[in-house]
């Protein structure tokens, strides 16, 4: 281990800083994608309650991003201040998944909301992705009534990396037959000025 008191920095570059440009990084930035129904679930559960909640997801990875598929909510105490996931009834929540076809190891996102309170990472948030997590990546994500929204991956392994990560959500793609319907539609209701 070095001594804090021994190392100097030797580079212009006092901060790690992410790269993001085409020509230099290898990939581009990671972020997080919600499938459009776990975005609509995740929306009312949040807008549903001012108490504090526990959802975890499943989450694959395509393309440097961390697309999130599928949600579980498991067993958890809640108030206007705090949540916590049942640790008695967990192993039991993954039995079940395990029975049902699920991969749990790629049960990898951690949701909480704040209620009504701001949306942020609390120390306490922070201090459970320090000692919480028994894997060498998770995503954690935090909410609150409003919708205001953030997500952070936090990688463990070989050193420990914390990165904030934009959230988008993944829009089916609209079929040729639906499009040429629509289209049809607004013709019809159109003046001669049209297209």
């Amino acid at each position: 281990m070095i001594a804090k008191n021994h190392m100097v920095l030797v580079g212009s570059q006092e901060k790690p800083t992410l790269i993001t440009n085409e020509g230099e990084a290898v990939a581009p930035p990671p972020r997080l994608v919600l499938e459009l129904d776990v975005f609509l679930r995740l929306e009312c559960y949040f807008r549903s309650t001012d108490k504090e909640f526990q959802v975890l997801g499943f989450v694959e990875t395509h393309d440097n991003s961390f697309v999130v598929r599928d949600l579980v909510v498991p067993k958890h105490s809640s108030g206007a201040a705090y949540t916590e996931i049942d640790q008695n009834a967990f192993p039991a929540l993954l039995d079940e998944l395990e029975k049902a076809g699920k991969d749990i190891e790629k049960l990898r996102l951690q949701i909480h909301s704040h209620g009504d309170l701001p949306a942020y990472f609390s120390p306490e948030d922070v201090n459970t992705i320090r000692t919480a997590y028994a894997c060498d990546w998770m995503i954690s994500f935090v909410g609150n009534r409003a919708c205001d929204w953030y997500a952070r991956l936090d990688v463990f392994e070989p050193i420990p990396l914390s990165i904030a990560l934009p959230i988008f959500i993944s829009l089916p793609a609209v079929t040729p037959g639906q499009e040429e319907e629509w289209m049809c539609e607004l013709k019809s209701r159109m003046g001669r000025s049209f297209l």
